[in-house]
């Protein structure tokens, strides 16, 4: 027979990669590697089996000299497999296309699946051959790789749940025919095997493997070595039809790696040739190309032991493996979106991107049993195929009121998404929540903390506020590096028209204390408080933060005065974007809402304030909020983008009491309530009507210890949800055929144990120029939950050049 027609196995000659006498035999059935030639002159235990690379006909028993060593001098690399409960590749069958397997041994015990078959000549399938049994080792090492048991005993398997298939088109000297193996791969396709792996091959084409592959293509994931002819030389066949039309998007090639990820010296590499168009897809070896551990690879071997055996040979079924364990997780995926998951999780190795080295990169089990691609939440369709829901789960969170209500759902903490592939997880993404407890990131990323104030009066105007010289922050020594959004920050401009008529604007601007009078950051006596208790500081007003405002005041007489104030806030123009990617052919999950999901608001505000007497002032608010992608402030964004929007109604009331030596005491109280509309195919269907609140006390003195420092404390809840409901549906299963199953629930937002806020704040001069504040912040139920506490020290040291 002509050598273009025959192949051989693709392992290690000892040209290429010695393991001779050097090599320490594997446990006590001691296969020992080498050549004849080592074996006449080197140190050989006795009673054991010599495998010859130099020449694979030859098995013989060696006498022995001494007692060899007992470690070898190098450790060799056993693949790893990390095991998820239920998921070991059970029920997937997996055809091991090569020498056969050996039937009896105990690591692949109740997982040999009847049928086994051999193809070839008649001396080559005689005995216990006929029915797949291994008379030469090389498949039954291929076959531990992939699915010895997990028994604690000798190795494990990549999927030791698999089930063997023993399809023997190799004979005891480890030769066959293209034929043979055509024959075996027909084969394997027609006992449903899911997995095909091919450890053989040989360097010239043959058409007769050609219509084979195109028939086990339609079904089964076929894994094919790339060979072992050295990193100079292109995949050898049938690894290179991998991009042949009609096998295309069926095939993986594999290349081996050493126990550092770099390319075996023996391997074959894909270069950048093979390119073929298919389906209006052009792919090359490259793109089909994964790499796999390799070199001094533990399995199994014949009389039921154990060897080390090294080639792409033991790459190859690393790879069939993990396909078998992708199957038997997802058992729906078909074989194309199988091969497809390998490729897109594996880790990139070489240069950045697909490469003529390592292809598509090392594969990587963890990253392809994860989810890939778009992560969708149901909340329509009846199937995964036509599931449409949630934006994307990895980019979900949410902050704010709205947050805090959601940690009551059931349907948040065990909701179930789909991945590109319509492969199913469940997650809890009350995990995604912010938490509003006071960090030391809050204090570095206030623009008073890294920027320049600046001050100018004029004849009956003024102008105030900060400038940043980086549009980054500038305190990065304690690991933070926050972006600065605007150069100019609270910029306010102050003109007075009259002794009755003030107008003032801001940019970029904090709204506390600019148009409300009673708040208690318009009286410079609580500057001591770093958080000045947003709670007395009209939070719902508060809602429009950050963007330009317009205001006016009126003093009608001595003791009553009207003010009135627009703010527009800003939109956050830095919203998470993703690239999705999905081939036609596996378009299972589909986004109906843009995962840009930017929060804006509008508020106006009305206040009156009445001097009822020298000691005493009294106020009343109104205003009305309008949000867009929020609702009371909430941040939301992937599959917590919940919102589209929000009005809220709201009222407040202030008092302000001086009670003497310099002692002031402020009290506020407000409510809102707010209609809102959920986005579209989010996991909130509809809101009630949200009724909310805030409201604090504080109290101050100056002059404790000197005529310029300043004492205050302030007890407070900030705003916060009392009544309303949102009614959530999404998906929490899935059945066998790939039914969704739905949950709806109606969530109460409002928390049993809202937080509440104390805070003890002092302030001196140290010259006319530096001040220092001390402050001592302690949270209790932060955002609402239960034992939830927080504390917080800050000590800040002011000063101007």
């Amino acid at each position: 027979m002509s050598p273009s027609t025959r192949l051989s196995l693709l392992m290690l000659g000892a040209s290429l990669f010695p393991l001779g006498a050097h090599a320490a035999p594997v446990d006590e059935t001691g296969w020992y590697f080498g050549s004849a030639t080592e074996a006449a002159t080197e140190e050989v235990p006795a009673d054991y089996w010599l495998v010859n690379y130099d020449d694979v006909t030859t098995l013989a028993r060696v006498p022995r000299k001494k007692t060899p060593p007992t470690t070898p001098p190098t450790t060799p690399t056993t693949p790893t497999t990390p095991t998820t409960p239920n998921n070991t590749g059970a029920g997937v069958l997996v055809a091991v296309v090569d020498t056969g397997i050996q039937l009896t041994h105990p690591e692949f015990a109740g997982r040999i699946a009847a049928g086994g078959k051999c193809f070839g000549t008649t001396t080559a399938c005689a005995g216990t051959a006929a029915q797949g049994n291994d008379n030469q080792g090389h498949g039954t090492h291929v076959a531990g790789i992939i699915a010895a048991a997990a028994n604690g005993t000798g190795t494990t398997g990549v999927a030791p749940g698999a089930s063997l298939l023993a399809v023997k088109v190799l004979d005891a000297n480890g030769s066959g025919s293209y034929t043979a193996v055509a024959q075996g791969i027909t084969y394997a396709a027609q006992a449903k095997a899911r997995v095909i792996s091919m450890s053989l091959g040989g360097s010239s084409p043959s058409s007769t493997l050609v219509t084979p592959l195109q028939t086990a293509a339609a079904t089964a994931v076929i894994v094919a070595a790339a060979g072992n002819s050295g990193n100079a030389l292109a995949p050898g066949y049938p690894a290179a039809y991998a991009t042949t039309s009609g096998i295309a998007g069926s095939m993986i090639i594999v290349g081996s790696v050493n126990g550092s990820n770099q390319i075996s010296s023996f391997s074959q590499t894909p270069g950048n040739g093979g390119c073929a168009a298919s389906g209006g897809v052009t792919r090359c070896f490259k793109d089909v190309f994964l790499v796999a551990p390799g070199e001094s690879i533990r399995s199994t071997y014949l009389n039921s032991g154990y060897a080390y055996m090294s080639g792409t040979s033991m790459a190859t079924p690393y790879v069939s493996g993990v396909a078998a364990r992708v199957l038997g997780a997802s058992p729906f995926l078909t074989n194309k979106q199988v091969v497809e998951i390998l490729l897109q999780s594996a880790t990139d190795l070489g240069a950045v991107g697909t490469d003529a080295v390592y292809g598509r990169g090392l594969v990587n089990l963890t990253a392809a049993l994860a989810p890939l691609g778009s992560q969708t939440i149901a909340t329509a369709g009846a199937t995964t195929g036509e599931a449409s829901g949630s934006g994307q789960v990895s980019g979900s969170g949410i902050s704010g009121t709205l947050g805090i209500g959601l940690r009551n759902s059931s349907i948040a903490r065990n909701v179930m998404f789909f991945d590109a592939f319509g492969r199913d997880y469940t997650t809890d993404l009350t995990q995604s929540i912010a938490s509003s407890a006071v960090t030391l990131t809050d204090a570095i990323s206030r623009a008073s903390f890294s920027s320049q104030f600046v001050s100018y009066a004029g004849d009956g105007y003024s102008v105030s506020g900060f400038v940043n010289d980086t549009s980054e922050n500038a305190v990065t020594s304690l690991g933070f590096s926050q972006d600065v959004e605007d150069n100019l920050s609270d910029m306010v401009v102050t003109a007075r028209l009259s002794d009755t008529t003030t107008l003032s604007f801001g940019h970029n601007a904090t709204l506390s204390g600019r148009v409300n009078a009673l708040d208690i950051a318009a009286d410079d006596r609580f500057d001591g408080l770093y958080m000045s208790a947003s709670a007395l500081n009209s939070p719902f007003l508060a809602l429009a933060d950050g963007g330009d405002f317009g205001s006016a005041s009126f003093r009608v007489n001595d003791t009553l005065s009207f003010s009135f104030g627009f703010s527009q806030g800003a939109a956050d123009d830095e919203a998470a974007t993703y690239t999705q990617v999905m081939a036609d052919d596996r378009t299972l999950a589909k986004l109906t809402q843009d995962v840009e999901h930017t929060r804006s608001a509008q508020s106006t505000l009305a206040a009156m304030s009445w001097n009822f007497a020298p000691w005493g002032t009294a106020g009343l608010s109104v205003g009305m909020t309008e949000e867009q992608n929020s609702l009371l402030g909430s941040t939301e964004s992937g599959a917590l983008a919940l919102t589209s929007d929000a009005s809220t109604a709201s009222v407040g009331t202030s008092v302000k009491l001086d009670l003497g030596d310099q002692w002031t005491v402020s009290g506020s109280w407000s409510m809102g309530r707010t209609q809102a509309t959920p986005v579209a195919g989010s996991l909130v269907q509809g809101y009630s009507e949200i009724d909310s609140q805030a409201y604090g006390l504080a109290i101050a003195k100056q002059g404790v210890f000197e005529d310029d420092d300043s004492l205050g404390f302030a007890v407070s809840r900030p705003l916060h949800i009392t009544s309303g409901t949102a009614t959530m549906y999404a998906s929490t299963g899935v059945t066998e055929g790939r039914e969704i199953i739905y949950t709806q629930e109606t969530v109460a937002l409002a928390s049993s144990t809202p937080e509440t806020d104390y805070e003890l704040g002092y302030t001196t001069k140290l010259s006319a120029d530096t001040s220092l504040q001390a402050n001592f912040i302690y949270q209790q139920n932060v955002g609402g939950e239960a034992n939830e506490d927080a504390v917080a020290g800050l000590m800040t040291l002011k000063t101007r050049w």
